[in-house]
């Protein structure tokens, strides 16, 4: 299963590709939220802060966000019922002091059994570190110096979407392939299989 990550993320995701600047965030919005990025104002289902000054003040933002809000997320569920609770904390990484935002998500979403086929309830729970650098060089060398795999770098920009964030955190926590612990059907699929009548017994019985 394939999940559509927001630029940023994506090209963070896949180590050793050119990761794309989230500093080339869409213009109409970014003149629409320029005035209030550095205190960090909702404006629908979008939270723009300042992501380097949300780190260097140790900001720490969180709520509770439907599923139906996040069309990338509801898009790979069965429904678009649920809610995802998350928070963000910024600071500065020891020892080198880089700015980071550290996000976390938990919540439970419908998504389709690949064995039975049937909807299902299931719970979702991710926490990650996101280091921040000001351009692609700087981010570059930034990961070279930490060298730690469970952190990725990514561009940070000072008009910076917090829900594009929980949001790709919330589709890299979904299953690689969701299914029921155990399916209440799966006996009846088993015992359909078994009784299952081959071609040449079927052939044996036209003969005789």
């Amino acid at each position: 299963m394939l999940y559509a990550l927001a630029p940023c993320r994506n090209a963070a995701r896949k180590r050793g590709k050119p990761r794309k600047n989230c500093a080339s965030f869409d213009l109409l919005l970014k003149t629409l939220l320029l005035s209030q990025v550095f205190r960090g104002t909702s404006v629908m289902n979008a939270f723009v802060i300042d992501a380097f000054e949300f780190s260097r003040s140790n900001g720490s933002r969180e709520g509770v966000t439907p599923v139906a809000e996040m069309t990338r997320l509801a898009k790979d569920c069965a429904d678009a019922s649920g809610s995802i609770a998350w928070k963000v904390e910024g600071s500065l990484s020891k020892p080198h002091g880089y700015p980071q935002l550290r996000l976390s998500v938990d919540g439970t979403v419908q998504l389709v059994c690949q064995r039975c086929m049937t909807p299902f309830a299931s719970p979702i729970k991710s926490s990650t570190v996101l280091m921040l650098g000001k351009d692609d060089a700087d981010a570059d060398e930034i990961e070279e110096i930490i060298d730690d795999e469970t952190i990725d770098v990514i561009v940070g920009t000072r008009s910076m979407n917090l829900m594009d964030l929980v949001e790709d955190e919330a589709l890299l926590a979904l299953p690689h392939t969701p299914k029921h612990d155990v399916c209440l059907d799966t006996s009846l699929l088993d015992k359909a299989k078994s009784e299952k009548v081959s071609p040449f017994d079927a052939l044996k019985g036209l003969k005789s």
